[in-house]
């Protein structure tokens, strides 16, 4: 897990074979002030990473009460702009969740969370969905 203020890269230490990766935030207090989700990997059977995101849909947990328009799609997190803004970006509650999904499976190899660099927070797990049980497991 690399952290450096705006973004936190995640490489996992082994690719994994998913259909949905997620956000989920463990803190008390503050929102955390989403800009960005990412993840990149393959299908099953390629030969070189790429991103994964364009071809996911992303879905809040929770609706925005200030932003998104009463809906818990959250494509703007998904769009390729890590700026802060009300067209690109979402409050997420602080025990709140965002999903990546995907209709076909993804080998996942990083998850990517950009935050706004007014106060980034900590205290979230970056977890992917089990193909066989479909619990997820923290990485």
């Amino acid at each position: 897990l690399t952290q450096n203020g705006h973004d936190t890269w995640f490489t996992l230490p082994v690719p994994m074979l998913t259909k949905a990766v997620r956000f989920e935030g463990k803190a008390s207090g503050d929102w955390f002030r989403m800009e960005e989700i990412s993840a990149t990997g393959c299908s099953p059977y390629c030969d070189a990473t790429i991103g994964l995101t364009t071809a996911a849909s992303c879905t809040q947990s929770e609706v925005d009460p200030y932003w998104g328009g009463g809906s818990l799609d959250c494509s703007a997190l998904i769009n390729g702009d890590t700026e802060w803004g009300s067209s690109t970006s979402r409050y997420v509650y602080p025990s709140g969740r965002v999903t990546l999904s995907w209709s076909d499976v993804m080998l996942v190899e990083t998850i990517v969370v950009y935050q706004s660099t007014d106060g980034p927070q900590h205290g979230f797990e970056l977890q992917v969905q089990s193909l066989t049980t479909s619990l997820w497991t923290t990485v």
